[in-house]
């Protein structure tokens, strides 16, 4: 039951070298009445720019209509107002999302628990439906028979990947799609 999961903080370690961490620091305590994140933080994405921390979480894991979020800081123990992105194009009610800054572009990738779907924009609040990327396969055997959780869009050398994780109802594997447009990928494994 979802409802028993509210204490939600927003928790950051750091390395110099990616072997030594830092013990957990506490970023924000959505516990605290009127936090300017809300009450809720799922599956949230980060982009360090410019010297700005950019955040985008799904803002609920009720079973209503959920929507992603948006915040900004210099200081991330301070945290602005979170606003609602604008979707356009395609209806969903997203899950796990993540964001990456490729190319100019914001590109987002969400599972809303039918598809992993991609979005674009120029500005980060406003993002515009490209395409279903993947669907979960419903082939009994298949790696990614029934949920598609999380995933991650990089850009390589020779074009563009997705790495997703998902379910077969017996354990959770990582697959990837693969291909020289974001909006021209296949399942590779």
């Amino acid at each position: 039951d979802y409802d028993h999961h509210r204490h939600v903080c927003l928790l950051r370690k750091t390395s110099t070298d990616g072997i030594h961490w830092s013990d957990r620091e506490i970023l924000a305590d959505l516990t605290q009445s009127g936090h300017p994140l809300g009450d809720m933080l799922v599956s949230p994405a980060i982009i360090f720019q410019h010297g700005m921390y950019r955040m985008w979480y799904v803002d609920d894991i009720c079973q209503g209509q959920r929507h992603i979020a948006y915040s900004c800081t210099t200081d991330p123990h301070d945290w602005t107002e979170a606003e609602t992105c604008l979707l356009n194009g395609y209806d969903i009610n997203p899950w796990h999302i993540d964001v990456s800054f490729i190319d100019g572009i914001y590109r987002m990738i969400v599972f809303d628990r039918i598809d992993l779907s991609l979005w674009e924009s120029r500005d980060g609040k406003s993002f515009e439906y490209v395409k279903s990327l993947l669907r979960p396969s419903k082939t009994i055997g298949s790696f990614y028979y029934q949920d598609l959780y999380r995933s991650c869009l990089i850009k390589t050398d020779v074009g563009y990947r997705v790495y997703f994780s998902a379910n077969d109802t017996f354990k959770t594997s990582l697959g990837f799609l693969e291909g020289n447009l974001p909006e021209r990928l296949h399942i590779v494994s």
